[in-house]
């Protein structure tokens, strides 16, 4: 059976609970009846298994629908991040030009006035495992996005291994408030497709709307970053998370204080390893084995996913790795992958992850590259020069920073401000530096890393308006 199909749930669990919302919730069997009918909308604009749908991936109702349509359909879906500027969405779709592009919202609309559908029955074709279900974006070592092309047994294999660590309880639910533009939110969609149990969707970043969709909801997983955590730690003065069997923890470091301070509150945190032309997650912390909330690992490789070092290099390799990048060469199957990140595994198999190997930043699960922040502030004609780069920090992981050579008589926090408009909120910077020339010595290369740690007590904060940090 097709574990990506919202209509092969509906013989067993029509009325099984599959999303929760502010607002309602919503059976398998209705979220069936939403996708067939948004599969037959898109059906007739153009959408084919040769032509993706590509969108903003809000945290809504109708994109959920839009997912679940094309996952029904085998139709590619390119979901774009709703906190990029108009300039990074253009760039993103230079990269896949003929995809069809819709508003879920306004294709909700336009189902809700055709006519009422019936679900089609579980299929009996079996889909190509090899068939491309999404290509999501990321930053990997140039500025430019790349896309990720994964597979649905991308999908369905990072599904079974979640499975395998943490198995699926018949009345859970998982509080979904990552960005479905990435693969750990939307994987959380297909885990649930997979194991038949429900999401429970939250649309705002404020850590009091999660906690009170964590608990109107009754969720009992989640999945975040560590600057997440820590904001939801904060707020949660009553101990709602104690009520969730597991929390995931991922896409930036977690910081070894933060691990305790989860610990201290009864919040059974668990740290993950993963990236995007994974799927997700690769390694976890096993669920019931006992935790040193001081340690920094990431657990063991999941089942079906093989993590090793060589050097000092970490390398993947399973089902869950992606076809290829758009326009580069494919990536054949049971291939290695090169992670780019750098760490070990010990002789038991725990993986210890030190970081990026090159220069790109991770700021809250958020991949950042410094040339293109670099690009974006010489614009300005204020800024003559500049080179950014990361600093740890406990909660974000790392903080995007920048030394600055500014025109006489410009203000920095003015310059840093109109500079960086062009730029998606988390990758503008949050401290900077003015110096006289990035290079005293006039070298022509400049180590980050060097930066980073001879600048970082000269660092002055900087803050944006409407900005998350």
């Amino acid at each position: 059976m097709e574990s990506l199909s919202v209509t092969d749930t509906v013989r067993e669990h029509a009325e099984r609970t599959f999303l929760v919302t502010e607002g309602r919730s919503f059976s398998f069997g209705e979220a069936a009846e939403r996708a067939t009918e948004s599969l037959s909308t898109l059906t007739s604009l153009g959408a084919s298994p040769g032509r993706g749908v590509r969108f903003v991936a809000s945290a809504t109702p109708a994109v959920i629908w839009t997912i679940l349509a094309c996952l029904e359909g085998g139709v590619p879906l390119i979901p774009l991040h709703p906190r990029w500027s108009d300039a990074e969405k253009a760039r993103a779709r230079q990269l896949v030009p003929d995809a069809l592009e819709i508003d879920p919202e306004e294709l909700t609309t336009s189902r809700s006035r055709a006519p009422r559908s019936t679900p089609c029955s579980a299929r009996e074709r079996t889909a190509d495992p090899e068939q491309l279900a999404a290509v999501l974006f990321t930053s990997g070592t140039s500025a430019a996005p790349k896309g990720v092309q994964l597979a649905r047994r991308c999908f369905t294999a990072s599904a079974r291994a979640h499975a395998a660590n943490a198995p699926f309880l018949r009345d859970d639910r998982w509080l979904l408030a990552m960005p479905l533009s990435h693969a750990g939110g939307l994987s959380i969609v297909t885990r649930a497709l997979a194991s038949r149990t429900g999401i429970v969707l939250v649309s705002s970043s404020d850590p009091d709307a999660w906690l009170s969709s964590l608990a109107r909801g009754r969720a009992t997983l989640a999945s975040v970053v560590p600057a997440g955590l820590a904001r939801l730690l904060d707020a949660d003065r009553g101990g709602a998370m104690k009520s969730l069997r597991a929390v995931l923890v991922g896409g930036a470091p977690f910081d070894p204080s933060l691990r305790r301070r989860a610990a201290d509150a009864g919040v059974r945190a668990l740290a993950t390893y993963g990236l995007t032309e994974t799927c997700s997650q690769v390694a976890t912390q096993p669920l019931g084995a006992p935790r040193d909330p001081g340690s920094r690992d990431s657990g063991r490789a999941l089942a079906g996913a093989e993590v090793q070092a060589r050097g000092r290099r970490l390398w993947v390799r399973g089902d869950m790795v992606m076809l290829g990048y758009v326009g580069a060469a494919p990536v054949p199957r049971g291939a290695w992958l090169d992670t780019g990140d750098e760490g070990e595994v010990g002789p038991d198999g725990v993986l210890w992850v030190a970081g990026r190997a090159d220069d790109t930043i991770v700021t809250g699960g958020e991949n950042v590259h410094p040339s293109e922040v670099e690009r974006a502030l010489t614009s300005s004609p204020v800024v003559i020069d500049a080179i950014v780069f990361g600093v740890d920090d406990p909660t974000w992981g790392q903080l995007v920073c920048v030394a600055l050579v500014l025109a006489e008589g410009a203000e920095p926090r003015s310059a840093l401000a109109i500079a960086s408009a062009g730029l998606a909120p988390f990758k503008r910077p949050r401290r900077f530096v003015v110096v006289e020339q990035i290079s005293p010595d006039g070298a022509a290369k400049v180590s980050r890393r060097q930066l980073a740690s001879t600048l970082a007590g000269r660092l002055e904060p900087m803050s944006y308006e409407r900005a998350s940090r």
